[in-house]
């Protein structure tokens, strides 16, 4: 028959329904929020391969959650206009509650809920499985996104200057006109060209000076650029040398070590068990008792190498990995 859930056993059904990705899971929540805790646990259906459907009305996730969930190749989202359920469902279980999504793992706020048992409420959990699909076939299914616009600032070089007509006239009007040409005029301008030679040869040699220091100098940095690239390379070679030799070396392969304890859930995976009927096993070999509407490792649990472990949101019972039921 059903079962009243308090805050803290609503907590901990609600993770376990989340844990068990043996199946497909149904959340039905009007607002789509995410928290830490809750991105782990999708994180971990995802990883497994579990398919999970969101419905919801509202959507109050920020521009990374979203950027985020589309990550995720086995989560599907759907839109429902006026929704104010709060349900979370799969193959065997249904919890309907008041404590939304965001809220799982924190317990900040009295919550209650329902626990409704396929396998025990089988007339209740049908009446809430068709009820979900009829807000599943109502529903539009949207595919949350979020652009990342990101802009560049290009610089343009604009060319101011204007051209200067002034700078163009022809040199024409400012010619002299052209004067009878005497003697002297004329053995002026030989002087002038002999004392222009004259003067012209002593800063040829100073040029051609001053090309060859520069040769000198120039010749320098490439001869140290040349002796660098030799030593280069030859730390090349060497470097080359070292590692077919690292490769010649034999290498010893490292066995894979696998985990002493499991969770409930993996270990009913490792078994080919749903999560539930694991849990139902272990409370009827005594390694699990109800106390408060929590189930907690017994004594008898202990025993046969179970133990109780305290997380960042509660506690959870750990087992043999080669334990067999």
């Amino acid at each position: 028959m059903a079962k009243f859930l308090s805050t803290s056993a609503t907590t901990y059904q609600l993770e376990n329904l989340l844990q068990d990705t043996t199946e497909q899971l149904i959340i039905v929540t009007p607002t789509f929020k995410l928290n830490e805790r809750v991105q782990e646990l999708l994180a971990q259906r995802d990883s497994e391969q579990a398919a999970t459907h969101i419905l919801y009305q509202q959507n109050h996730l920020q521009p990374a959650e979203m950027h985020w969930l589309n990550t995720l190749n086995y989560l599907r989202t759907s839109f429902c206009k006026n929704l104010q359920a709060q349900c979370y469902l799969n193959d065997s279980e249904a919890i309907i509650t008041s404590l939304q999504l965001h809220a799982i793992g924190q317990e900040q706020q009295n919550e209650m809920g329902v626990l409704i048992h396929r396998d025990t409420d089988a007339e209740l959990y049908q009446e809430t499985y068709d009820e979900v699909q009829r807000l599943l076939i109502i529903s539009e299914a949207v595919r949350i996104t979020v652009d990342m616009l990101s802009t560049a600032n290009k610089d343009f070089a604009i060319d101011t200057t204007k051209p200067d007509n002034n700078s163009f006239k022809s040199n024409a009007a400012e010619q002299p006109k052209a004067s009878k040409n005497t003697v002297a005029q004329q053995s002026n301008k030989v002087d002038d060209k002999a004392q222009a030679s004259d003067t012209q040869q002593p800063t040829d040699k100073l040029k051609d000076k001053d090309k060859s220091e520069a040769v000198a100098r120039d010749s320098k940095p490439k001869k140290i650029l040349k002796a660098a690239a030799s030593k280069s390379a030859v730390a090349q070679d060497t470097e080359k040398g070292k590692e077919k030799n690292k490769e010649k070396e034999p290498t010893t392969a490292i066995p894979a070590t696998l985990p002493d304890k499991l969770t409930t859930a993996k270990l009913a995976k490792s078994l080919g068990l749903k999560t539930p009927e694991l849990k139902s096993k272990l409370m009827a070999l005594g390694y699990l008792e109800e106390i408060n509407g929590e189930m907690v490792l017994s004594e008898a649990g202990r025993k046969t190498g179970g133990e109780s472990r305290k997380g960042r949101f509660g506690e959870f019972c750990v087992w043999d990995a080669k334990m067999q039921i």
